[in-house]
């Protein structure tokens, strides 16, 4: 695979794409225009066609579709539309899984088998087990529409997964976490739901305490279930090298150290089977650097640090590799324009 592939396959199973203009349509759009918005032509939706890449400027494409229908929450509405069955072999892993558990271990192992946007990672802290929605690609303002897409999605389908007392032990006890501001004008019949989400925020989350990962599922069928993840086992080394960009491998190598004990320049390049010259260049080729990523890790993780645990900030920083707190208050004001014990503040008045 060559560095200029690496850079551009990010997009979504063709699929989606297909619902999200039938979608529109739907709703007394014009087709055409629709699919003017997305830069695209009826032929790149042909039945043949498994993946839209770089043939979408997904940024202006979302941005589009919600000037032309004037609606906010347009991704919300469109995530929720979507059922179990629309998502493939995911769906069907996921929900035939044994337990709540087992069925977001699947979501999130297989989701790379429906999108290269995005990927979900799953982490324990102290009280929760957290879903965190991941960006690989730069979507402006755009990303709103995909992440309420996306979180649309997973309420439709706990909706015909877990079963009516398990969906209100969810929505009383699930936390979502939300990286845009929340929309003025409202759709009534969203608006229960949108109380119970918090925007405003830095990751986008889905917090659930861990006392439900072991609840059980109705529909649980585990012939079915491993049926459908070989399938998915199959179409992940399909899909494994279009995710595996530079960046993403290089961050993988930072996020499977400990904190604040973070392989250097040289160890990372090696873990890929290159130079470190080569990687320099290869990160420079796509607009980015080693400290960039390494930033991007040690920012993450210090909003975690300070969102969701009780760590002093003494603390965080010493986790995060720092030689001294004041060292950790400028980098962090740096990259959020907030103090560490500001940011705290305002996320803890936020909940």
């Amino acid at each position: 695979m060559t560095l200029r592939e690496e850079v551009i396959k990010r997009g979504f199973a063709a699929d989606y794409i297909r619902y999200l203009i039938d979608f529109m349509e739907a709703r007394g759009f014009d087709r055409s225009l629709v699919l003017a918005a997305a830069a695209i032509e009826e032929a790149d939706l042909e039945k043949g066609a498994e993946w839209i890449y770089h043939t979408i400027d997904y940024n202006r494409f979302s941005k589009g579709l919600m000037k032309m229908s004037g609606n906010d929450l347009l991704g919300f509405e469109f995530g929720s539309s979507i059922k179990l069955k629309d998502h493939g072999y995911i769906g069907y892993a996921a929900g035939n899984a044994a337990t709540m558990g087992q069925a977001i271990e699947m979501l999130a192992k297989y989701f790379r088998t429906r999108t290269t946007l995005f990927s979900l990672s799953i982490f324990d802290d102290e009280e929760s087990t957290v879903i965190q929605l991941d960006t690989h690609a730069e979507l402006g303002d755009g990303l709103s529409f995909w992440v309420q897409a996306i979180f649309g999605t997973l309420l439709g389908v706990c909706t015909e997964i877990f079963g009516q007392d398990l969906l209100l032990r969810l929505m009383n006890e699930a936390e979502v976490k939300l990286s845009f501001e929340k929309p003025r004008i409202i759709n009534k019949g969203l608006e229960e739901v949108l109380n119970g989400l918090g925007f405003g925020h830095t990751l986008n989350q889905l917090r659930l305490p861990k006392s439900l990962m072991s609840a059980p599922l109705l529909g649980a069928d585990k012939i079915v279930s491993e049926m459908a993840q070989r399938h998915c086992d199959d179409l992940l080394m399909n899909v494994e090298p279009m995710q595996q960009g530079i960046i993403v491998r290089v961050r993988k190598c930072l996020e499977s150290g400990k904190s604040g004990d973070y392989p250097d320049l040289e160890s990372v390049a090696q873990s890929l089977n290159m130079s470190s010259r080569s990687l320099k260049r290869k990160l420079k080729a796509v607009d980015s650097s080693f400290q960039v990523i390494l930033d991007s890790v040690r920012k993450a993780q210090a909003i975690e640090y300070l969102c969701h645990s009780s760590r002093s900030i003494d603390d965080i920083s010493r986790l995060l590799g720092f030689s001294d707190t004041s060292n950790f208050g400028r980098a962090f004001k740096k990259w959020t324009g907030l103090s560490p014990r500001a940011y705290r503040d305002r996320a803890l008045a936020n909940q």
